[in-house]
C-alpha cells in the first residue's frame, strides 16, 4: 500500500479540506479520489492527488466524470467508505458536505442489505 494525499479546493482555490489515505497504486487512489469528490462536489470545486511531491491529477468539477458502480468496484467500496468517513470527521470545511453526508447515509444503507440487492454495476453516483 503506498501513501496518497486527496485535497479540495473552493471556488477561490482555497483548500477547504484534505485526507491521507492508502491504496494499491495510482489507479487505485485516483478511483477512490474520484468517489470521494463526488461526494463532496456541492462544496469542492476542484480537487488534487498527490503522492509526496508527485501530482498524479489536479482536476476542476467540469472536467470530473460521474464514476459508476463498477469503477467503485475497482477501489473497493469499503475503502471509498472509510476515506468518505475520514473526511467527514476531518474538521475541514468540506466536512459539512450534504452531499457527502448523503452518499455516507446511502453506503450504510446499502451494507446492510443482503449481497445482490444493491444498486447495479452501471449505476452512477452522483
Amino acid at each position: 500500500m503506498q501513501a496518497y494525499q486527496l485535497t479540495f479546493h473552493g471556488p477561490d482555490g482555497a483548500t477547504i479540506g484534505r485526507s491521507d489515505f492508502f491504496a494499491r497504486d495510482d489507479g487505485h487512489a485516483l478511483a477512490m479520489a474520484t468517489v470521494a469528490y463526488k461526494a463532496c462536489s456541492d462544496l469542492a470545486a476542484s480537487y488534487a492527488v498527490r503522492q509526496g511531491v508527485r501530482t498524479l491529477v489536479g482536476r476542476a468539477a467540469a472536467e470530473c466524470t460521474a464514476i459508476t458502480w463498477s469503477e467503485l468496484a475497482m477501489c473497493r467500496q469499503d475503502a471509498a467508505v472509510k476515506l468518505e468517513e475520514q473526511i467527514q470527521q476531518s474538521g475541514w470545511a468540506v466536512a459539512r458536505s450534504r452531499r457527502l453526508l448523503h452518499q455516507l447515509d446511502y453506503f450504510r444503507v446499502s451494507a446492510t442489505l443482503s449481497a445482490g440487492t444493491g444498486p447495479g454495476p452501471e449505476d452512477p453516483i452522483n
